[in-house]
């Protein structure tokens, strides 16, 4: 188990914002039954914060976040590309703690009659993070055919391709369905802070039904996911039963 160390930053920030006002109106994309807004403008955002002890950190540190996301519809046809990147750290004495650097990128096409093809990838690297944040890789975060928390490391990548079907089915107009087959691969790299062996390339395939109410204030879709890892450790089950709620379809 790890154990945090004990640490107080206290610090006043600056930040400073650039967004391009450019959207486009969408609806079954990361929802069912609701209108969406997508920005394709860019948008990057960068902070400063500054902690001293004379504020009432127990250390002085220099923490600076960027993060920038761009769209595009190339080609048009009901295709959309989006794109994000970002870097954070705290700059101490004995140098950087908690560097991490992650970018991902997301392309959607529409297909068949209420369809949408979807890959996303996902990749991030850390150095020196501190003991609570950890680069993990599971059925959280990428893998749904593995248990959470599987393996851990310095870094990270992950690829998901999906296709999703928006069905017309509405009970009593309380919810709607769709449902998805997908498949994800990815792996972590570096050291494993908890002492286990990194597995390599692990990989799963799986379908899973979608449920929203649009009629709900929150944007909340219900996941059900029936998950089978085709690589792996022989203690993980051979079919992966996956129930939570997300934010996106």
């Amino acid at each position: 188990m790890l154990v945090p160390e004990d640490r107080k930053l206290v610090f006043p920030w600056v930040g400073i914002q650039w967004a391009e006002d450019d959207f486009r109106e969408m609806s079954n994309l990361n929802d069912m039954g609701r209108t969406e807004d997508i920005s394709l403008g860019l948008n990057v955002t960068m902070s400063l914060g500054l902690a001293k002890q004379s504020f009432g950190s127990d250390r002085d540190a220099t923490l600076f976040r960027v993060d920038a996301q761009k769209g595009w519809e190339p080609g048009g046809d009901g295709r959309l590309l989006t794109v994000s990147a970002g870097a954070y750290a705290r700059d101490e004495s004995d140098g950087l703690h908690n560097s991490t650097v992650l970018a991902s990128a997301r392309y959607f096409r529409r297909n068949f009659d209420r369809g949408l093809f979807s890959v996303s990838l996902q990749a991030l690297a850390a150095d020196n993070l501190d003991a609570e944040n950890q680069v993990l890789l599971g059925g959280d975060n990428g893998l749904r055919g593995y248990p959470l928390r599987y393996q851990a490391g310095t870094g990270r990548a992950s690829v998901s391709v999906e296709e999703r079907f928006y069905t017309d089915w509405y009970p009593w107009r309380l919810v709607r369905m769709g449902y998805a087959v997908f498949f994800d691969t990815g792996r972590v790299w570096g050291t494993d802070p908890r002492g286990q062996p990194s597995l390599g390339m692990l990989s799963d395939v799986g379908a899973g039904l979608r449920l929203t109410s649009p009629r709900s204030s929150g944007r909340s879709v219900v996941h059900i996911d029936l998950a089978f890892p085709l690589s792996g450790g022989p203690d993980i089950d051979r079919v992966q039963l996956v129930v939570e709620t997300k934010t996106s379809f």
